[in-house]
């Protein structure tokens, strides 16, 4: 694999409701995968406050709070396909 090939892709279907999530491992370890999912609340978390709308820190908050309630209990089951 590439260095520039996605590890992630998340497709959104607006008309569904809905979103279909692909991705593979690449050797990274469970730890580089926590590093890198929160480095993207931080990516959000800038994307919005760059809108005016939130702070950083407020939608970091939001989405760390919205994290462990699907963590404790999910609202759907999912499906994975790995990316080749």
């Amino acid at each position: 694999m590439s260095a520039l090939e996605p590890i992630i892709a998340v497709f959104l279907d607006e008309k569904e409701q809905s979103y279909q999530v692909r991705l593979t491992t690449c050797g990274l370890p469970a730890e580089g995968y926590g590093m890198m999912l929160y480095d993207i609340v931080r990516h959000v978390a800038r994307m919005f406050a760059k809108e005016g709308r939130f702070t950083e820190a407020e939608v970091e908050e939001r989405i760390c709070e919205w994290f462990e309630k699907e963590r404790d209990r999910p609202t759907s089951d999912i499906q994975t396909e790995l990316l080749q």
